[in-house]
């Protein structure tokens, strides 16, 4: 898998976790408004990996080219996340490794480096908030394809086309609050695949999780997030994002 290939899938499943993170926010709101449509949110700890096929396979792969990758997604049921995923070469080296996690309250962030810094990926409402989430059966959404199944887990399955005749296929769990726990990416280079291999129930021991650490907070992902809304003319959306980092750089300066 080319690194530009793969950075594309990449950031679909940032996107992914980032979405799953903020959206109790929302949820808990029309909760209040319109009665109860909200459960508790589930904890489990999810193992998945991604893999790539490309349509014209290259012989020699290039020395920091990654051919797959794991990941290890830790769920609490109060909405604190951490995935820690790792990227391998075809020869099985590890390449690089990054980390996201989601605090309740605090923001949704990613680090690939131990010395930082610590990219913001996203705000993220309170625990009262992220411990609620929508009961959905994916059925009203207007991307919804069809129900499968995925070890055992009955899903529904959302497809994104693309504008070069691809498309995106996510399976969302139901049971697992909607969690993600398929992704097939078809396009022009060929197939990516994020499969669950290990789907364990129940909130995962309080040692896989730590406070946010002391770095320097970088503000890039989310300023390009900003600029995309207002090239597409979403300037509401990019003005209440632009309020989103303005508070959470506020927050940062008085800590």
């Amino acid at each position: 898998m080319s690194n530009k290939s793969f950075a594309r899938f990449r950031a679909i499943s940032i996107a992914i976790f980032v979405i799953g993170a903020v959206s109790a926010g929302f949820a808990y709101s029309l909760h209040k408004r319109n009665g109860p449509q909200l459960g508790h949110r589930k904890g489990f700890t999810l193992r998945t990996r991604d893999t790539n096929t490309l349509f014209i396979p290259r012989l020699n792969p290039f020395p920091n080219e990654i051919a797959y990758a794991d990941t290890i997604k830790y769920q609490k049921s109060d909405g604190t996340f951490k995935a820690v995923r790792t990227y391998y070469h075809a020869t099985g080296r590890v390449v690089k490794k990054d980390i996201t996690f989601g605090i309740p309250g605090q923001g949704v962030f990613s680090i690939n480096n131990p010395q930082g810094p610590l990219n913001f990926l996203s705000s993220m409402p309170p625990k009262e908030k992220t411990s609620y989430v929508p009961i959905n059966d994916g059925h009203n959404y207007p991307n919804f394809l069809r129900d499968d199944w995925v070890l055992g887990y009955q899903t529904y399955v959302l497809r994104f086309p693309d504008d070069d005749g691809g498309y995106f296929d996510m399976y969302c769990a139901p049971e697992l609050d909607s969690q993600e726990i398929r992704g097939v990416k078809v396009g022009s280079f060929g197939v990516s695949i994020i499969e669950a291999v290990q789907i364990t129930p129940g909130d995962p021991d309080d040692s896989v999780f730590g406070a946010l650490p002391n770095l320097l907070v970088n503000y890039d992902f989310f300023k390009q997030k900003i600029a995309t809304m207002e090239e597409a003319g979403q300037h509401e959306t990019a003005q209440a994002l632009q309020c989103q980092m303005d508070e959470q750089i506020a927050k940062q300066a008085q800590e």
